[in-house]
C-alpha cells in the first residue's frame, strides 16, 4: 500500500471517531514536462522532468481536479500538497514552485514558442539536495483558488539558484515509479451510511503494534439506596415458672444460761454450739421451653443504584516509527538490440589542405666505423666509453658482468651501437649498461640511472642522445 494509500485509508477508517467526515483525495496527474527557453524540442514523454542546469530547464506538472467528489468546494480543502520524487541531483540548491501563466499540452509544448511564464509564486527557496527521497510542499491556498474559478494550468518549477540542477521522476518513468502527486484532505458534513458490504476474506494478522497509553479510570457509580428492612416476628408464648422447693427446718436453739451475781464480772461463758444447717430443698423442675414464633416476611428488595457514567477513552498512543525502505528491486533484464540502422551516403572528399611549410634539414650522420674487431683490442664491460667520440661508432664488448658507463648524452644526434663479442657464450648475463652522472637511458617503460641497476640487453643495443642528459635505448634481442 502506497504512503497516499494507507494516509487515506487511515483518514476514511477514523470517520464514525469525527462528526463531520474527512478524507484523503489523491488526484491523477494529468501532465508533466520540461522546456528550455529557446529550445523547440518537445520532452513531454520524457521518463525524467529536469529542472535547472546550464540550459536552464523548467518543470511542468497539471492534475486533474474534476476527479474530486461532484460539489467539491474550496472551503473544503483542509490541506493541500505537492509531493515529488528527487530522482538524481547534479547540484544541489533550491527550487521555486509557481502557478504556471498559460495553458500547454504534455505532448506539444517547448521553450521556443507556447510555454507558459511563471505565476503567483506558489512556495521559494524549497530545498533539493538529497537524491532518491520525496520533497513535500505545501499548495493549499493554489488548490483552493482553482477550486473558486482561477485557471488551472498546473505548476511551473525553475532553480533558485540557477546554478542548482536536479531530476524529478515523471509519469513514464518505469524504472523507479514515483510520478508526482498531489494529496488532497476534504472535510464536510457526514454522509448516510452506504449499505454494509459482503465481508472480505479475513486477511493475515499484522503485526502487534505497541500498546498505547492506557485512558484514565473512568468515576465509580454511586452506591443504590438500602432497600426496607423487613417485619419482625411475632415473639413466642413464655414457658411456665417452675415450683418452688420446701424450705428445710430450723435448728434447734440452745438454752440461755443463769444469770451470775453482779459484781466483778465473770468470766466469759463458753459460745453455744452452732445448731446444724438445714438441709437444702430439692430444685423444682424446668418449666418447658415455648415455641418459637414464625420467621417474619421478608423485606421487599430495594432498587439498583444508577451505573456510573464511563471514563473517557485514553489518548491513542504515539505512532510507531517509519520501517526503512526496502531495498532497490534488481535492475530488469537489458532489452533486445534494436536493428542497426542503414549506412548513410558517404559525404563528399574534402579538399585537401595546404601543404605546409617544409621543414629544417635534419642532421645526418652516416660513418658507422667500428672500434675494435677480433683482430684489434676489445672493449671490454667494466671501462668508460670515450667522451670524444659523437658520431655513429659500434663497439664490440667482452663481457665480463661489470656494467660499462656511457659518454655523456650531451650532443643530440650521437648514435653508439654496443654488441656482444660472442654470442655463444652462457655466463649467466649479457651486456650491462649504465649512463653517468646524471644522464639517464630511457627504454619502454624503464628509466636507468646510474643509482639504479644497469640496462641488461641480450645481444645487441643502439643508444641515441637527445643531447639533453638522456640516451633513447632501441634494443633487438
Amino acid at each position: 500500500m502506497s504512503g497516499a494509500s494507507k494516509k487515506a485509508f487511515f483518514r476514511i477508517g477514523a470517520l464514525a471517531l469525527l462528526t463531520a467526515a474527512a478524507w484523503g483525495q489523491t488526484v491523477p496527474l494529468a501532465g508533466d514536462a520540461f522546456f528550455a527557453s529557446g529550445v523547440a524540442t518537445n520532452f513531454g514523454a520524457s521518463p525524467n522532468v529536469n529542472v535547472g542546469g546550464v540550459p536552464g530547464y523548467q518543470g511542468l506538472f497539471q492534475f486533474d481536479l474534476s476527479k474530486l467528489p461532484p460539489g467539491t468546494l474550496s472551503s473544503s480543502v483542509t490541506v493541500a500538497t505537492l509531493r515529488l520524487f528527487v530522482h538524481s541531483i547534479g547540484v544541489g540548491g533550491s527550487v521555486n514552485i509557481y502557478a504556471a501563466a498559460g495553458a500547454w499540452t504534455e505532448s506539444t509544448v517547448n521553450g521556443l514558442a507556447g510555454a507558459p511564464v511563471p505565476g503567483p509564486l506558489v512556495a521559494a527557496n524549497v530545498p533539493v539536495s538529497v537524491a532518491d527521497s520525496y520533497i513535500v510542499v505545501p499548495v493549499t491556498g493554489q488548490v483552493q483558488g482553482w477550486l473558486n474559478g482561477n485557471p488551472n494550468n498546473g505548476f511551473l518549477i525553475m532553480a533558485n539558484p540557477s546554478t542548482t540542477s536536479v531530476i524529478f521522476d515523471s509519469k513514464e518513468n518505469t524504472a523507479t515509479s514515483h510520478p508526482a502527486a498531489l494529496e488532497i484532505d476534504l472535510s464536510g458534513p457526514a454522509g448516510a451510511p452506504g449499505p454494509a458490504g459482503t465481508t472480505g476474506i479475513l486477511g493475515p494478522t499484522g503485526p502487534q503494534g505497541p500498546a498505547g497509553p492506557a485512558g484514565p479510570a473512568g468515576a465509580t457509580g454511586g452506591t443504590g439506596p438500602v432497600g426496607p428492612a423487613g417485619l419482625t416476628g411475632d415473639a413466642g408464648p413464655a414457658g411456665s415458672a417452675g415450683a418452688a422447693g420446701a424450705i428445710g427446718p430450723i435448728g434447734i436453739t440452745g438454752p440461755t444460761g443463769p444469770t451470775g451475781l453482779t459484781g466483778s464480772a465473770g468470766a466469759a461463758g463458753a459460745a453455744g454450739a452452732v445448731g446444724p444447717t438445714g438441709p437444702v430443698g430439692t430444685t423444682g423442675p424446668a418449666g418447658p421451653t415455648g415455641a418459637q414464633g414464625a420467621a417474619g416476611a421478608k423485606g421487599a428488595v430495594g432498587p439498583t443504584g444508577p451505573t456510573g457514567s464511563t471514563g473517557l477513552p485514553g489518548l491513542t498512543g504515539p505512532a510507531g516509527p517509519t520501517g526503512l525502505a526496502g531495498a532497490q528491486g534488481p535492475t530488469g533484464p537489458t532489452g533486445p538490440q534494436g536493428p542497426q540502422g542503414a549506412t548513410g551516403n558517404q559525404g563528399p572528399q574534402g579538399t585537401a589542405g595546404a601543404a605546409g611549410p617544409t621543414g629544417p634539414q635534419g642532421l645526418i650522420l652516416n660513418d658507422f666505423s667500428v672500434a675494435g674487431t677480433q683482430a684489434s683490442p676489445l672493449y671490454t664491460e667494466g671501462g668508460s666509453i670515450s667522451a670524444s667520440e659523437n658520431s655513429h661508432v659500434i663497439y664490440v664488448l667482452n663481457q665480463t658482468g661489470t656494467p660499462v658507463v656511457l659518454p655523456p648524452a650531451n650532443v643530440a644526434g650521437k648514435v653508439i651501437t654496443l654488441m656482444a663479442s660472442d654470442f655463444t657464450l652462457d655466463t649467466g648475463f649479457d651486456l650491462l649498461v649504465l649512463p653517468q652522472g646524471s644522464d639517464k637511458i630511457l627504454f619502454a617503460e624503464q628509466v636507468v640511472t646510474a643509482a639504479t641497476p644497469p640496462l641488461d640487453v641480450y645481444f645487441w643495443v643502439r643508444l641515441v642522445s637527445d643531447g639533453a642528459g638522456n640516451w633513447r635505448a632501441i634494443h633487438f634481442e
